[in-house]
């Protein structure tokens, strides 16, 4: 099973963009095991996944199993699905989600952020993250990064997907 690891905060919205850099149009969506389970490897072991995510960007489509995160760390396995699997779920069921667009952003320390910019409902919500090696690794954070969330489950994508009628 692989392990994320990662640091989460929030961009103030006045924050003037100062990641700039390449861009995806990312949509997911949360779906039950039975929606998925025809996309699941027989021989992996998903007793630890706690939520089933789908995901399409210019980067391909994806399914997505996480565990639930304590601290910094969760389980998380994911799979490249087609993009006809992808449409044909988003198109039978009504489920919860969010769309965003992502900037990566390499910092001074040659870190890889995440700098997600999310649309809709949550127009003006930024949030930011990397993803680390360890939990006690040294990051230099940037000045523009805000309070930091990571750990608290209220921000996850899966709770903001929860927040607006799919």
């Amino acid at each position: 099973m692989g392990i994320e690891i990662e640091r989460r905060f929030l961009i103030p919205s006045s924050q003037n963009r100062l990641w700039g850099g390449d861009s995806l149009q990312i949509k997911q969506y949360y779906v039950d095991e039975e929606i998925i389970s025809h996309l699941i490897p027989n021989d992996v072991d998903i007793s630890a996944i706690h939520i089933w995510r789908i995901r399409s960007s210019q980067q391909g489509c994806f399914l997505t199993g996480k565990g639930r995160r304590i601290g910094a760390k969760a389980v998380e396995l994911e799979w490249k699905i087609g993009q006809d699997e992808f449409d044909k779920i988003d198109e039978e069921y009504t489920l919860f989600g969010i769309e965003k667009t992502r900037f990566l952003w390499r910092g001074v320390d040659g870190l890889l952020w995440e700098i997600d910019e999310f649309e809709g409902a949550h127009s003006g919500l930024i949030i930011a993250e990397v993803e680390l090696e360890s939990e006690d690794q040294i990051v230099q954070l940037p000045e523009w990064l805000g309070k930091e969330i990571t750990g608290d489950n209220s921000w996850s994508n899966w709770a903001l997907s929860r927040m607006t009628k799919p």
